[in-house]
């Protein structure tokens, strides 16, 4: 099945349902711990082992007896109702087991910005504020938060359109997010950590642990792991490009970075499936070449060659894994239920024809949620669907009009008598007078038509007044915290 989000405000998706979500726990901690392989020589297992105990040794976890983690994952940022829905769900399943977000601060953004609602004439647009410039280009961890008093004025900005939209409890959410902003913010802190700090206070999950992709990435499991793939490219290219192909086929998709690029290969180089990262924080790709025995990693901005390939020389690519190899691994070596967006649950159908293709086992189960929270509920409800009533009501005018002509109207009776006769399927020549008939009665109801036509328009300007407000991608700081 294909992921999708919810339409209708306050509308969650949850796949599966709790029960079966709970016994795919079981399922899957009872797979992997089973898995035999191995990877560069050491059994995967034992490896599987040692991070989780060092997963939950960061959380502050003794590990003792049996363990079931459940992890997320997913870049930092001013995330709306749909992300938060899954630390929600972490949160949830923390009651039984250890939860870890994982903060996946390897990713790069343009900048760290959030849409803010505010008045254009009589209607409400949007206005982008950058938060956080990132003129450098450089990934999460390495992106310095600029000093309080510049982000101040930004939210003092924000303040002042909110304000002037006068949408009832923006502005004093808005003002609770001011206040966490004056308690956590450290000048020169990570954009992540500072993010992941405001997402913490202003809606705390305290069963669920933050985790680092740029610390879990310099562990030994995740560079035995990563070295596995890089000596082993040839077998893992085919195994990447194959399952992404049949799944395009499968779903009829054309598109050659849908869902994301093949890996390609440059003469005798091979493209790898994760980051280098530069001193700076700049990322750039890396292919492997040599031989399976003699294998080298180059990067393509030309820093350099790193050979052999082993845990103990790969530490100086600061190697960060690219989508597939980050779910990959957590999947596999850190968790026991991974929990997905709708972008992640639909790209991760790939993920499981590579585990299988690549490592043999089956696949482990995940879960995929996400929820539609709009800021104001003013098209909901009631006008919703009394706009679609009367959008039905202009269909059945404009198509049957005899139904609502005048009682005696002879048009109207000798319209209902061909259908009667013909039992609703009129011939050429009785659909021909049929359609003769209803234009003659259309011009004479189109008293009846236009007030009905007038309202949907109004509706629909309502509507385009107040779009704005039904987004799903608006910054959690916008929404009451009683609503999470």
């Amino acid at each position: 099945m294909k992921y999708s989000v919810r339409k209708g405000d306050g509308e969650c998706l949850f796949y599966p349902q709790w029960e079966e979500a709970l016994d795919l726990i079981e399922a899957n901690h009872s797979l992997l711990e089973g898995g035999d392989f191995e990877m560069a020589g050491a059994p995967f297992h034992s490896l599987r082992a040692s991070v989780r105990r060092k997963v939950a040794a960061q959380a502050g976890q003794h590990v003792s007896g049996k363990l079931t983690i459940v992890v997320g994952a997913h870049q930092p940022g001013f995330h709306g109702p749909g992300i938060l829905c899954k630390h929600g769900v972490l949160e949830a399943f923390s009651r039984h087991n250890l939860s870890v977000n994982f903060v996946v601060d390897s990713d790069v953004c343009k900048e760290v910005s959030v849409k803010i609602p505010c008045l254009h004439g009589e209607r409400i647009g949007l206005k982008v504020v950058v938060i956080f410039p990132n003129r450098d280009g450089v990934v999460f961890e390495k992106l310095c938060v600029p000093p309080k008093q510049a982000v101040d004025l930004r939210y003092s900005e924000i303040e002042k359109l909110l304000e002037a939209v006068a949408v009832e409890g923006i502005v004093r959410a808005f003002k609770d997010f001011r206040a966490v902003h004056e308690r956590v913010y450290v000048e020169g802190a990570s954009a992540a950590k500072v993010l992941t700090d405001y997402r913490q206070s202003h809606y705390p999950t305290p069963g669920v642990h933050d985790s680092f992709i740029s610390d879990i990435s310099r562990s030994e499991e995740f560079l035995i792991y990563a070295c596995d793939i890089i000596r082993r490219i040839k077998e893992f290219h085919a195994a990447y490009n194959s399952s992404l192909n049949e799944h395009r086929r499968l779903h009829r998709i054309r598109s050659p970075a849908n869902p994301f690029p093949e890996l390609v290969r440059d003469g005798e180089l091979w493209e790898l499936p994760f980051w280098g990262l530069s001193t700076q924080g700049s990322r750039h790709k890396l292919f492997a070449g040599g031989t399976t025995g003699k294998r080298f990693v180059v990067a393509n901005d030309g820093s350099g060659r790193v050979s052999p390939v082993a845990p103990e020389t790969v530490p100086s690519l600061r190697l960060r894994p690219r989508a597939v190899c980050l779910t990959m691994f957590l999947r596999l070596f850190v968790g026991d239920l991974f929990v997905h967006g709708v972008g992640g649950g639909n790209y991760d159908r790939v993920t499981d024809r590579i585990i299988e293709s690549y490592y043999g086992p089956s696949p482990p189960g995940y879960v995929v949620c996400s929820r539609t929270k709009f800021l104001s509920d003013r098209w909901s409800g009631v006008l919703e669907q009394k706009a679609e009533e009367l959008r039905e009501k202009l269909r059945r005018m404009r198509h049957v009009p005899e139904r609502f002509s005048p009682d005696g109207d002879a048009l109207a009776a000798e319209a209902s008598r061909i259908l009667s006769e013909c039992g609703g399927k009129p011939c050429a020549r009785e659909h021909a007078r049929l359609g003769v008939i209803r234009r003659k009665l259309l011009e004479r109801i189109m008293p009846q038509v236009a007030p009905v036509e007038r309202e949907v328009a109004e509706l629909k300007e309502a509507w385009k007044r107040e779009s704005a407000l039904h987004r799903r991608d608006l910054p959690f700081f916008l929404y009451p915290r009683s609503e999470f």
